[in-house]
């Protein structure tokens, strides 16, 4: 193939126009993730916040997308966190966090050697604060907030 037929066509690729969501997307055909969540503390237990219900609300916009939620196999995970303390006497606050993590490994240019470790691709969270007796409820819809977040960032990319 002559030069000039080369660089054309290598032009023309470069400068067509690739679809929304192209590969170059971290989260395109992420169809499965290890949702990870660790058992709320004492005071979060006091504030009527549970593991379950909060993985529930969180993943339901994802379920809805046909996103599975995996025991192993996938380098995708999906961290939830709540930190939560009483204050006061009624009340409570909680900080509420959701990052998809992926697992990956690289060249180490230091010491030439293939490492792994985690490429965070998605993140987001915030401070939650109510009445103890209604707190559990305002967590789970915070819960379900961010994994709707999470849910259109996955459609632009698909």
């Amino acid at each position: 193939m002559p030069r000039s037929l080369l660089g054309a066509l290598s032009l023309l690729l470069a400068l067509m126009p690739w679809p929304a969501g192209a590969q170059s997307d971290p989260l395109h055909n992420v169809r499965e993730v290890k949702l990870t969540m660790a058992e709320p503390g004492e005071a979060a237990r006091s504030c009527g916040l549970n593991r379950q219900a909060l993985e529930s609300a969180f993943f339901a916009p994802l379920a809805e997308r046909g996103i599975r939620s995996v025991v192993s196999g996938t380098g995708y995970r999906l961290l939830l966190r709540t930190t939560t303390i009483s204050y006061l006497e009624e009340s409570c606050v909680s900080y509420v966090e959701a990052k998809l993590l992926l697992t990956t490994r690289y060249q180490d240019s230091a010491n030439q050697q293939e490492q792994s470790g985690n490429v965070e691709l998605w993140a987001n969270g915030g401070l939650y604060a109510s009445d103890r007796r209604e707190h559990a409820a305002s967590v789970e819809r915070a819960m379900r907030r961010l994994g709707g977040e999470f849910a259109q960032r996955w459609d632009a990319a698909n």
